[in-house]
């Protein structure tokens, strides 16, 4: 059991900061694969590229990671680097490309390292994912995309045109990508995705993660909610109820989410800090050190006690926050006009 923290002194402005420094949002770009797979190991489960639309919660994305900076809506061009990392994470098992929100085509929506895989499965896969997937019940599929996992299930990675062709002309191209769309977001198959603008190849999701599958289908899902809680809070240091839910609202019902966290913090294993009105929750012992505050310096004058204190979520006026990576020397105060002489 946690022992009770002592409040953590830190503003909006400090947290916005950290978060920036975590997601590469700072100018320090992954541009290599290997800091990609690190990255993505460290956080375990991140958004491709930013759906504040859809997902209005803080998170970090593998795009904007991959550029070095914040971008709201970023283009297929501003995407590239990160689908080429994305493709080369799949090729090596490092990592997976998800849908978990439904959208067409075969771009994910989210990027789940192979370790956190496990969790998504528990949460969202097939308990009988060595069966074939069925065409009634709860989690069903439509009988064109049986035929799909069929075709896929006799060899190697294909293309939607390929499927076409081996389905039978009457079966068009874009009826294809729905059924594989039907099979992405139920865990069965991920897309391959090809350099230089070639077709996406599909393939079964057990050709290459199946360890992860049958370790993710013998869990319980508390379990698997709670690691997903803390991989979250360990990307954005300190969220809402309402943000977590959010972000894992992909995965899991809201409710079970808040249930978790009331858990969690009944068992002192998560604590909390009021910022700016809000209450954030936050794991005892994994804040960052905040970028340091800058007192401003007044010349012939004492700052009051008052002046000086923190108060968690308000920041001291005249603070400025430094940057982690370039810290500037605080200017000089101006100088005190002579009083007029009576």
């Amino acid at each position: 059991s946690f022992a009770l923290s002592s409040t953590p002194q830190f503003n909006g402005e400090q947290l916005a900061a950290a978060r920036k420094e975590r997601w590469h949002q700072s100018g320090d770009a992954l541009l290599t694969l290997e800091a990609a797979r690190e990255w993505v190991g460290e956080l375990g489960l991140v958004l491709f590229a930013p759906r504040a639309h859809q997902l209005a919660t803080p998170a970090p994305s593998l795009v904007e990671a991959a550029l070095g900076r914040a971008v709201s809506a970023p283009t297929a061009i501003e995407s590239e680097i990160a689908r080429g990392l994305v493709a080369r994470m799949i090729a090596e098992g490092s990592a997976l490309p998800l849908n978990l929100l439904g959208g067409p085509g075969d771009v994910p929506d989210f990027v789940v390292s192979a370790q956190a895989f496990s969790y998504v499965f528990t949460m969202r896969g097939d308990k009988a994912w060595k069966q074939p997937p069925s065409t009634s019940g709860t989690v069903k599929v439509s009988p064109l995309a049986l035929k799909v996992y069929e075709a896929l299930s006799a060899g190697n990675g294909l293309t939607a045109g390929e499927l076409a062709g081996e389905l039978g002309r009457e079966v068009t191209e874009n009826a294809i990508a729905r059924a594989l769309g039907e099979l992405w977001m139920q865990l069965r198959v991920i897309p391959l995705l090809q350099p230089d603008g070639r077709a996406t190849m599909w393939e079964l999701t057990t050709r290459r993660f199946t360890k992860q599958i049958k370790a993710g289908a013998n869990a319980g899902q508390p379990t698997a909610l709670s690691a997903a809680i803390s991989l979250y809070l360990a990307q954005v240091y300190a969220a809402t109820e309402e943000e977590i839910e959010t972000f894992l609202s992909p995965l899991a019902a809201r409710s079970r989410v808040r249930d978790v966290l009331h858990g969690l913090s009944a068992a002192r294993q998560l604590e909390n800090a009021v910022l700016e009105g809000k209450t954030l929750l936050y794991i005892p012992g994994a804040l960052p050190e905040f970028p340091e505050i800058a007192e401003p310096v007044v010349e012939g004058a004492e700052i009051s006690a008052a002046a000086a204190t923190v108060v968690p979520g308000v920041a001291a006026t005249g603070e400025r926050i430094r940057k982690f990576d370039r810290p500037r020397t605080p200017r000089p105060p101006r100088e005190e006009r002579p009083a007029r002489e009576e």
